[in-house]
């Protein structure tokens, strides 16, 4: 992407305690994955989310925990979070919660989306980084899953059972330990990572609750948001914008311009400013969503032609070849040739 993704270091908190209880210096890890000492000591530093994901799966090589997103996922302090960790904990419902966990992840974490949905009685919290360079990162959806998994018990009880779990990775050695801690089967493979519950949840009332100042801290996040915003190339938050609605909701230009605040003649003028057009970023963002779904998933190429919002697989094969020089297949099936790192 334009802008390199980033997390808040407050994110390895739990990682940071996990590792020295094995005797793993976890600052010394996070310097070989490019996390300086100084972002660990102050837990609101943005660090490359590259290098939060590569330090999770380097920590679980060599601790040989293949569970240990999940675990730290179970004791992770939502207040190291900062601002927003804090707001979570005094909403007043579950609901309101994940609201705030969803609207304001872009203060935490970019490059990224959560999303909470619901359908009759059953309601979804969905997680997924947007952009496809960033793998394999199955430690990271796990840890992500697993504060999901808590945060909601917090109001149900210890007695919940999610009534579904998926992931985007294949299925690891964890899986067995994720099935009994969450007590519900777990799908790999998926498009997303996701938790399914009972909608009447979201109205139970948070244990921390504190009104008041959750309304403050809404307000205070939300000025936060909105000046984030502004200093953001036009680009960059097209980017983001193009990559969370492929194969979920229309990607032209006006709809995009809707979606970050600005008309169509707005936006066009800003991408001429810096020297872009809305065309060059979509195909950009199709290649680089192609590529991702012909290496890690066994999709259809028809199918992925689809998601992308190509009219049919032939324009999607000569969009490809125009990009990368090869047709879907070959490019496919190079990949399968090399080592795999997921």
């Amino acid at each position: 992407m334009g802008t390199q993704p980033t997390i808040i270091s407050g994110a390895l908190a739990s990682l940071d305690r996990h590792l020295w209880r094995r005797g793993i210096d976890c600052s010394a890890l996070a310097q070989d994955c490019g996390i300086s000492d100084e972002a660990l000591l102050l837990p609101e530093t943005e660090i490359p989310l590259t290098g939060f994901v590569r330090v999770y799966e380097e920590g679980a090589d060599r601790t040989g925990n293949a569970d240990l997103g999940w675990s730290t996922g179970a004791d992770f302090d939502m207040a190291c979070l900062g601002d927003i960790g804090r707001a979570i904990l005094a909403a007043p419902t579950l609901g309101v919660a994940l609201k705030t966990f969803s609207d304001f992840t872009q203060l935490i974490q970019s490059a990224s989306e959560i999303r909470l949905s619901v359908e009759g009685s059953e309601a979804v919290l969905s997680y997924r980084i947007l952009d496809p360079d960033i793998w394999p990162r199955r430690q990271d959806a796990e840890f992500t899953m697993s504060i999901f998994h808590h945060l909601i018990r917090r109001c149900a009880g210890a007695g919940f059972r999610p009534t579904m779990i998926a992931f985007e990775h294949d299925a690891a050695r964890a899986e067995q330990e994720i099935r009994d801690s969450a007590g519900c089967d777990c799908v790999f493979g998926q498009l997303t990572n996701a938790i399914g519950f009972p909608a009447s949840l979201l109205d139970r009332p948070m244990p921390t609750a504190e009104s008041d100042r959750h309304r403050a801290a809404q307000q205070q996040l939300a000025a936060c948001l909105r000046d984030q915003l502004r200093q953001m190339p036009a680009g960059a938050r097209v980017e983001t914008a193009i990559l969370r609605s492929l194969g979920t909701q229309p990607t032209d230009q006006a709809s995009i311009a809707r979606a970050i605040g600005f008309s169509k003649r707005t936006l066009h003028r800003r991408l001429v400013d810096e020297g872009t057009s809305f065309s060059r970023l979509l195909e950009a963002c199709r290649l680089r969503m192609a590529c991702h779904a012909l290496m890690r998933s066994d999709r259809s190429i028809a199918d992925i032609a689809f998601d992308l919002g190509y009219s049919d697989q032939s324009a999607f094969g000569r969009a490809f070849r125009r990009g990368k020089g090869v047709s879907p297949q070959r490019f496919r099936d190079a990949a399968a040739q090399r080592p795999t790192d997921a």
